[in-house]
């Protein structure tokens, strides 16, 4: 990850959308004392005012463009331990293989199935249980 972040510190979320709401603020100011081009104006065609509001849409989805895919991916805001797997970890399968990779090195290294079994923690075998499927 980039340097100075640190995905434990919830701080760093909070200090984010401080600075983007203050970064907002002035944006907002700056759209509300200055007017577009008058070529702008007229392409856009923004004299219309249902024009200027369904313009606002490519915002709504660039959020839910961004919000979709954190939850689909995972993200440093959504820990495994609070919101479960992400989609993408139960569709590629990535605790089932991790729990058959354990098994066989266990067993390769001469014990028991039940035994490989038994040493598999439990908070993998969790994760890995129907019940946490993000798709139900």
């Amino acid at each position: 990850g980039a340097d100075g972040f640190n995905p434990f510190n919830p701080g760093g979320i909070a200090a984010h959308h401080i600075a983007a709401g203050i970064f907002g603020i002035f944006a907002g100011i700056f759209h509300l004392t200055v007017r577009p081009p008058q070529r702008l104006y007229r392409a856009l065609r923004m004299g219309n005012i249902e024009t200027v509001l369904s313009s606002s849409i490519s915002a709504v989805f660039f959020a839910a463009f961004i919000t979709s895919g954190t939850m689909w991916y995972g993200a440093a805001a959504t820990p495994i331990e609070l919101f479960g797997p992400t989609r993408y970890q139960w569709d590629s399968g990535y605790f089932q293989q991790e729990i058959e990779r354990q098994v066989e090195t266990s067993v390769s290294e001469g014990l028991s199935e039940s035994q490989a079994w038994s040493r598999i923690p439990d908070k993998l075998a969790f994760y890995d249980y129907i019940g946490n499927n993000p798709a139900k």
